[in-house]
């Protein structure tokens, strides 16, 4: 239980923060806020908390940016803000940011898959389709066996007008996930 590891760790921001994202998750905004806020009296350098802070204030309509650049000022090698804030611009549409925070934090974790899937699509976004097609294709190569990268290849293909690209993709995603004939 969270609220027991807080009062055994009294004193650390960290806990706090987890808390906070129960609530983020549970959408009780107010009580998120409450406990990130804790977090930051605790420690003014938690970069977490300014993330969730940013988050919480994104959710809440109100500007989530100066608390994601508060984050990266304090943990430049924080790759999960540049992965939200990157979310967070693709959302709004402004592709060439969100395909910035995707490429700054791939050079931060050049292993992760989530930041490589996001910054395919933005480069099918920025009119690029056929660099987001072969991130996937390298992806696909080195896990051929995860149905998801094969359905956002073959989603790629499909906004490429590429049919037959996009029928063996979806092919092979069935395949990659046990179904047969396109059911489990």
């Amino acid at each position: 239980d969270i609220s027991k590891a807080i009062s055994l760790s009294e004193g650390f921001a960290h806990p706090h923060v987890i808390r906070a994202l129960g609530k983020l998750n549970s959408n009780d905004l107010k009580g998120a806020l409450r406990d990130v806020e804790q977090a930051m009296a605790l420690k003014s350098d938690h970069a977490p908390a300014y993330l969730y802070r940013g988050l919480i204030n994104f959710y809440d309509k109100k500007d989530p940016y100066a608390d994601f650049d508060k984050a990266i000022l304090m943990d430049p090698l924080f790759m999960e803000v540049y992965l939200v804030r990157g979310q967070i611009f693709r959302s709004q549409k402004q592709w060439q940011k969100a395909l910035s925070d995707f490429e700054k934090g791939l050079a931060i974790d050049p292993a992760s898959l989530i930041l490589s899937v996001e910054r395919a699509w933005m480069l099918v976004e920025t009119g690029r389709p056929q660099e987001g097609v072969a991130v996937l294709t390298t992806l696909i190569r080195d896990h051929p066996k995860m149905w998801d990268l094969h359905l956002h290849r073959a989603r790629m293909h499909v906004r490429t007008r590429n049919r037959k690209g996009a029928h063996v993709d979806y092919r092979n995603a069935y395949e990659a996930k046990g179904w047969k004939n396109g059911t489990e």
